[in-house]
């Protein structure tokens, strides 16, 4: 990617400013009180299946073949339900790291890029407006870049207990929390 950033071509420039900016808006997503609380719902309502799955099956025996013979055996718990949120939780903080080693890589080779432009615009003959135009504008579009990441926030794993969610406020969102078959069908149409 850091030859997109430092290419002279402008498609491939600007393509590496819309990957960041994609990440950029995958951190604020992750940021809404909303989906932190829907995440955290869903992970808790399939580990709550597997509770349910294990318990069914502790009622009952299956069989065991050892040796060729067949015995009746009770069903033993694999804590499922635990695997499940420890899986979710290292995935989740996985995430996060490469999400900010991401943008930390990508945020140190704009500040690189800006530098060399401006090197660049500085030696520029005045009479070239065309390409002090465009590298007035690259570094334009690095430095609003910038300034949203770092307006950006962090992104915590809501899953960790006593976690610090910053979020963002969702009063100025609106969001529909429930979903009827009805909607579903709409959506598809």
């Amino acid at each position: 990617m850091k030859d997109a950033i430092e290419s002279q071509d402008e498609s491939e420039f600007k393509s590496s400013l819309i990957k960041y900016k994609n990440a950029l808006a995958l951190l604020k997503y992750h940021q809404y009180k909303f989906i932190s609380k829907v995440f955290k719902d869903q992970v808790g309502r399939i580990a709550d299946r597997f509770n349910s799955l294990e318990k069914t099956l502790s009622g009952l025996k299956g069989v065991k073949y050892d040796a060729g013979r067949a015995e009746l055996e009770s069903y033993a718990s694999f804590g499922l339900s635990k695997k499940w949120k420890e899986f979710m939780i290292e995935r989740t903080d996985n995430s996060i790291k490469k999400l900010k080693t991401f943008l930390d890589t990508w945020e140190k080779q704009f500040r690189e890029k800006e530098e060399q432009l401006k090197k660049v615009l500085s030696k520029t003959p005045k009479k070239e407006k065309e390409k002090i135009d465009d590298l007035s504008n690259r570094i334009k579009s690095i430095k609003s870049l910038l300034k949203a990441a770092k307006d950006g926030g962090v992104w915590e794993n809501p899953l960790v207990q006593n976690a610090k969610v910053k979020t963002v406020d969702d009063d100025k969102v609106e969001f529909q929390t429930t979903y009827t078959l009805a909607d579903v069908k709409n959506a598809r149409a």
